[in-house]
Protein backbone atom coordinates (compact mmCIF):
# COMPACT_ATOMS: atom_id res chain seq x y z
CA UNK A 1 0.00 0.00 0.00
CA UNK A 2 2.70 2.21 0.98
CA UNK A 3 4.50 1.99 -2.46
CA UNK A 4 1.23 2.84 -4.39
CA UNK A 5 1.13 5.78 -2.77
CA UNK A 6 4.46 6.80 -3.57
CA UNK A 7 3.49 5.57 -6.44
CA UNK A 8 0.56 8.26 -7.27
CA UNK A 9 2.35 10.82 -5.43
CA UNK A 10 5.36 10.87 -7.80
CA UNK A 11 2.52 10.94 -10.48
CA UNK A 12 1.38 14.38 -9.36
CA UNK A 13 5.55 15.36 -9.24
CA UNK A 14 6.38 14.57 -12.71
CA UNK A 15 2.70 16.11 -13.75
CA UNK A 16 3.97 19.34 -12.58
CA UNK A 17 6.33 20.02 -14.59
CA UNK A 18 4.54 18.77 -17.94
CA UNK A 19 3.75 21.26 -20.32
CA UNK A 20 0.28 21.67 -21.58
CA UNK A 21 0.12 22.42 -25.58
CA UNK A 22 -3.40 23.01 -25.48
CA UNK A 23 -6.67 22.93 -23.21
CA UNK A 24 -7.63 19.15 -23.70
CA UNK A 25 -3.86 18.41 -22.86
CA UNK A 26 -4.63 20.43 -20.19
CA UNK A 27 -7.67 19.23 -19.31
CA UNK A 28 -6.12 15.76 -19.25
CA UNK A 29 -3.23 16.52 -16.85
CA UNK A 30 -5.74 18.39 -14.59
CA UNK A 31 -7.54 15.18 -14.36
CA UNK A 32 -4.77 12.54 -13.81
CA UNK A 33 -4.43 15.03 -10.79
CA UNK A 34 -7.14 15.09 -9.51
CA UNK A 35 -7.74 10.98 -9.45
CA UNK A 36 -3.92 10.28 -8.02
CA UNK A 37 -5.41 12.74 -5.12
CA UNK A 38 -8.44 11.22 -4.70
CA UNK A 39 -6.76 7.68 -4.72
CA UNK A 40 -3.92 9.42 -2.16
CA UNK A 41 -6.45 10.04 0.11
CA UNK A 42 -8.42 6.99 -0.12
CA UNK A 43 -4.94 5.03 0.55
CA UNK A 44 -3.97 7.48 3.64
CA UNK A 45 -7.67 6.62 4.56
CA UNK A 46 -6.97 3.14 4.69
CA UNK A 47 -3.86 2.98 6.61
CA UNK A 48 -5.41 4.57 9.20
CA UNK A 49 -8.53 2.81 9.59
CA UNK A 50 -5.91 -0.28 9.62
CA UNK A 51 -4.19 1.68 12.26
CA UNK A 52 -7.14 1.81 14.28
CA UNK A 53 -8.84 -1.44 14.11
CA UNK A 54 -9.32 -2.92 17.10
CA UNK A 55 -11.38 0.26 18.33
CA UNK A 56 -14.74 -0.28 16.15
CA UNK A 57 -16.53 3.34 16.01
CA UNK A 58 -12.86 4.75 14.53
CA UNK A 59 -12.62 2.23 12.47
CA UNK A 60 -16.17 2.30 10.90
CA UNK A 61 -15.64 5.93 10.50
CA UNK A 62 -12.40 6.05 8.51
CA UNK A 63 -14.31 3.44 6.07
CA UNK A 64 -17.19 5.69 5.96
CA UNK A 65 -14.96 8.68 5.08
CA UNK A 66 -13.58 6.44 2.22
CA UNK A 67 -16.77 6.23 0.27
CA UNK A 68 -17.00 9.78 -0.19
CA UNK A 69 -13.66 9.59 -2.42
CA UNK A 70 -14.52 10.35 -6.04
CA UNK A 71 -13.11 7.07 -7.68
CA UNK A 72 -13.72 6.49 -11.02
CA UNK A 73 -13.32 2.81 -10.84
CA UNK A 74 -17.12 1.16 -10.03
CA UNK A 75 -15.39 -1.89 -8.24
CA UNK A 76 -13.25 0.28 -6.41
CA UNK A 77 -16.44 2.42 -5.17
CA UNK A 78 -18.46 -1.34 -4.72
CA UNK A 79 -15.53 -2.91 -2.44
CA UNK A 80 -15.54 0.25 -0.35
CA UNK A 81 -19.42 0.77 0.09
CA UNK A 82 -19.59 -3.21 0.77
CA UNK A 83 -16.55 -2.54 3.23
CA UNK A 84 -18.27 0.29 5.22
CA UNK A 85 -21.85 -1.11 5.24
CA UNK A 86 -19.88 -3.75 7.17
CA UNK A 87 -17.80 -2.03 9.57
CA UNK A 88 -21.28 -0.36 10.42
CA UNK A 89 -23.36 -3.40 11.04
CA UNK A 90 -20.32 -4.35 12.87
CA UNK A 91 -21.17 -1.09 15.83
CA UNK A 92 -25.11 -1.41 15.21
CA UNK A 93 -25.33 1.72 12.93
CA UNK A 94 -28.31 0.45 10.94
CA UNK A 95 -29.42 3.11 9.34
CA UNK A 96 -25.96 3.96 7.60
CA UNK A 97 -25.66 0.44 7.05
CA UNK A 98 -29.04 1.04 5.11
CA UNK A 99 -27.68 3.87 2.76
CA UNK A 100 -24.60 2.27 2.05
CA UNK A 101 -26.93 -1.29 0.51
CA UNK A 102 -28.96 1.35 -1.59
CA UNK A 103 -25.92 2.26 -3.10
CA UNK A 104 -24.95 -0.95 -3.41
CA UNK A 105 -27.42 -2.13 -4.77
CA UNK A 106 -27.26 0.90 -7.45
CA UNK A 107 -24.11 -0.23 -8.86
CA UNK A 108 -24.64 -3.60 -8.55
CA UNK A 109 -25.97 -4.09 -12.35
CA UNK A 110 -22.62 -2.38 -13.84
CA UNK A 111 -20.55 -4.65 -11.29
CA UNK A 112 -22.13 -7.83 -12.15
CA UNK A 113 -21.61 -6.63 -16.01
CA UNK A 114 -17.78 -6.15 -15.25
CA UNK A 115 -17.54 -9.44 -13.46
CA UNK A 116 -19.34 -10.79 -16.26
CA UNK A 117 -17.15 -9.76 -18.49
CA UNK A 118 -14.00 -10.73 -16.81
CA UNK A 119 -15.58 -14.14 -16.32
CA UNK A 120 -16.02 -15.09 -19.84
CA UNK A 121 -12.38 -13.15 -20.75
CA UNK A 122 -11.37 -15.38 -18.17
CA UNK A 123 -13.23 -18.52 -19.35
CA UNK A 124 -11.67 -18.11 -23.25
CA UNK A 125 -8.31 -17.71 -21.94
CA UNK A 126 -8.23 -20.81 -19.80
CA UNK A 127 -9.52 -22.49 -22.98
CA UNK A 128 -7.34 -21.17 -25.08
CA UNK A 129 -4.61 -22.13 -22.77
CA UNK A 130 -5.45 -25.47 -22.16
CA UNK A 131 -5.91 -25.99 -26.03
CA UNK A 132 -2.69 -25.38 -27.19
CA UNK A 133 -0.80 -27.02 -24.00
CA UNK A 134 -2.79 -30.51 -25.34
Amino acid sequence: MNEALKQFRNIIKYCIFFIASDKQTEETVKGIIYVCSEYIYLMRLYLISEENKNDKVKYAEFVCLMTICDLKCIIHNFLIYKKAKIACKNIKNFITALALITKLLALEKDVNKFFYIFYIKKLKFNLVGRRLST
